[in-house]
């Protein structure tokens, strides 16, 4: 008698329990739970019940329209914010799962903002630059690494920045302690304005064909003589 109002989208007003045709055959429950009086606002979304809000009393009680009203929109208030802490979950979840994929990839991974602010780099990227996350989050790029700003790599930032573009470049550094690595670096575009990008240690390979134009070199100078 109360299911089928309520999934057509209808409240269901009982004011009291002891005397509604609906509840009568259910007393003993009611006096149990010291419900006297009932009011129950139906959720109805895509055609579905989705969820109820139920009001009760323990003395009868009349339910008027303004008690109806209020009831529906706390209702909707409520479905509204519980659907907002949902969205909000799942977005909390979407982003740590990102950021798991992101910290267990083998390249260091950042992003930069339009005002070349560094907004995340990945646990990689952080040791391929010797830093840790205060080091760089939330510091323009700049100014953490001067060194790139005449460099390939940072001219193809800007560029990437400017145009709107993906781009690529090869640079190497040299660490105070003396150490010298090769790093590609590759950077798209995001529709916010920002820039992403991919980065690693290619130090090995380039090594590997510096060690080939040597020999090459030594075979030329061989012939030579």
């Amino acid at each position: 008698a109360v299911r089928g109002p309520l999934r057509a989208g209808a409240v269901v007003r009982i004011h009291d329990t002891a005397r509604d045709v609906r509840t009568m055959g259910y007393r003993s429950a009611y006096i149990a739970d010291q419900i006297g009086s009932l009011l129950v606002v139906p959720l109805v979304k895509s055609n579905r019940l989705t969820a109820c809000l139920g009001i009760d009393s323990p003395q009868a009680r009349h339910w008027s329209d303004d008690d109806l009203q209020l009831a529906r929109d706390v209702a909707e208030r409520t479905w509204a914010a519980t659907e907002t802490a949902r969205a909000q979950a799942e977005l909390r979840a979407e982003r740590d799962r990102s950021r798991h994929i992101f910290d267990t990839i083998a390249e260091g991974f950042a992003v930069f903002d339009a005002d070349w602010n560094i907004v995340e780099m990945n646990a990689e990227g952080l040791r391929l630059c010797r830093a840790t996350a205060p080091d760089v989050i939330g510091r323009n790029h700049w100014e953490v690494f001067p060194h790139t700003v005449d460099m390939d790599a940072g001219r193809m930032y800007r560029e990437v920045m400017r145009t709107r573009v993906a781009s690529a470049a090869i640079y190497s550094h040299t660490f105070p302690d003396g150490q010298r690595i090769w790093t590609e670096v590759r950077a798209y575009p995001m529709q916010d304005g920002s820039i992403a990008s991919f980065f690693r240690d290619i130090t090995d390979r380039k090594l590997a064909e510096e060690k080939l134009v040597e020999a090459d070199r030594r075979k030329d100078e061989f012939l030579a003589m």
